[in-house]
């Protein structure tokens, strides 16, 4: 396998996730942010396999569609990056639909167990914050990877 070489999209969506990911905000807001943020990647991963992205347009997939189709295109060797990702939609879920979540906090640190990737961070916020940067980062480097390799 050759070094991967970072593509002008990857800098110009890591620009916008340093700009709208309200790092150091309520922690709901940056969840919620975040998980946008990544599914906007998600999408663009279905728009560049699929032959005709508008005939998905209305199918009006929901996230955990979009998640699992997008998963589809890859291999084994990817699935922790939707394991990790539909934790995170989960977790997303019951912040947006429910006024009081029951268990949330235990979601979310198994969400950032699951993304820790050989690193750690003492700060429950910044290790948030960091495993939804970590996994935006490998969501969308898979925008523009062949499907397999």
């Amino acid at each position: 396998m050759t070094d991967k070489q970072t593509t002008q999209r990857e800098i110009d969506a890591a620009r916008r996730l340093f700009t709208l990911l309200p790092r150091g905000q309520d922690l709901t807001l940056v969840i919620l942010k975040g998980h946008l943020l990544i599914e906007e990647q998600v999408r663009q991963i279905i728009d560049k396999r699929v032959k005709k992205p508008d005939a998905l347009r209305d199918a009006n997939f929901d996230c955990y569609q979009a998640i699992c189709l997008a998963e589809s295109f890859f291999s084994e060797k990817e699935e922790y990056i939707w394991k990790a990702f539909k934790k995170l939609n989960r977790i997303r879920n019951e912040l947006a639909h429910k006024t009081e979540p029951v268990g949330v906090d235990d979601r979310i640190d198994d969400f950032v167990n699951s993304v820790s990737w050989g690193s750690y961070v003492e700060d429950r916020q910044d290790r948030i914050e960091v495993a939804i940067m970590k996994l935006f980062v490998a969501v969308s480097d898979l925008v523009e990877r062949p499907t397999s390799y």
